[in-house]
């Protein structure tokens, strides 16, 4: 063999036991107290917000004079489903189910069609008055939904499209 051909192979590195040994990653910061605190802040707000929810859910599993006695009932042990039983038999609560869901597949699927159609043309297309339109938009969305019921229920009057289902989709749009 010639002294090409022989692979030597360098001695491994030895650590000595006193060497600190290299952390792979950048250090974490000490959390300060002021940081902790904010945090259990946030979960009391957060746990005051949900207790509401808490409560409807409660509240639906108790049975009927549970829920008319003075005392809360904080858990319901002994639950029912009476109320669930009784909503989902009714015609009405599925009738008012399909309405609200055409309603809903009408307003996405007609926002969908025409913000993607607006944000295409005012992305792609340099034309006279883009910017005052886009500031016009923006300043249409900032008006109150409030200050326009008159104009909206005198609009839905006047087309015929009082308590249907395509008047509501278009106030929606």
């Amino acid at each position: 063999m010639t002294e090409s051909m022989v692979r030597t192979e360098a001695a491994p590195a030895i650590l000595e036991p006193s060497a600190p040994v290299p952390r792979s990653g950048p250090r974490r910061p000490r959390r300060a107290p002021a940081r902790t605190a904010l945090n259990l802040l946030a979960v009391a707000f957060g746990l005051i917000w949900l207790f509401p929810v808490y409560w409807m859910v409660n509240t639906a599993f108790l049975t009927s004079s549970q829920i008319t006695s003075r005392t809360p009932t904080w858990f319901p042990w002994a639950g029912t489903g009476d109320h669930f039983a009784r909503v989902l038999g009714d015609d009405k609560f599925w009738s008012a189910l399909r309405m609200s869901t055409t309603l809903a597949l009408i307003v996405v699927a007609g926002a969908l069609i025409f913000g993607v159609v607006a944000a295409f043309a005012l992305s792609r297309f340099r034309f006279r008055g883009r910017n005052s339109f886009i500031v016009a938009v923006l300043i249409i969305q900032m008006i109150p939904a409030e200050a326009l019921f008159i104009s909206q229920y005198r609009m839905l009057d006047g087309w015929g499209l009082l308590n249907s289902v395509i008047g509501l989709s278009v106030l929606y749009l």
